[in-house]
């Protein structure tokens, strides 16, 4: 069986785009599989967040003077960072900060009750 140059040059662009297009797709393959940061990089990665928050007026400017607490691995949320502030100057009754980060340092959430 013959094939013709047309049906060659086709043969090849389609199996050279085939191989382009798997290298975007094993990026994607290791996305749950992060390594975990220590407890000093999501120390700090938190106090950026407080400055944020602080800038963007979703918290008081009197936090930027609060005291890490703690910063821990929380096992029972399925593996995620923990990281404490207090804050004894706060006015609106809500002294403790609670920060949330994925183990890999991804921000979770923020919030006074830590739940």
């Amino acid at each position: 069986m013959k094939y013709g140059y047309s049906t060659l040059c086709s043969i090849i662009f389609s199996l050279f785009t085939l191989i382009l297009c798997q290298y975007p797709l094993s990026s994607y393959a290791h996305e749950g599989h992060a390594h975990p940061l220590e407890k000093q990089e999501i120390i700090d990665k938190a106090s950026k967040i407080i400055d944020m928050a602080i800038e963007q007026q979703k918290l008081a400017p009197s936090w930027k003077d609060a005291k890490m607490v703690e910063a821990k691995m929380l096992e029972e949320k399925g593996g995620q960072w923990l990281v404490q502030y207090n804050n004894p100057r706060a006015t609106d009754g809500n002294k403790d900060l609670f920060i949330f980060f994925s183990l890999d340092g991804k921000y979770i959430a923020m919030n006074h009750t830590g739940k």
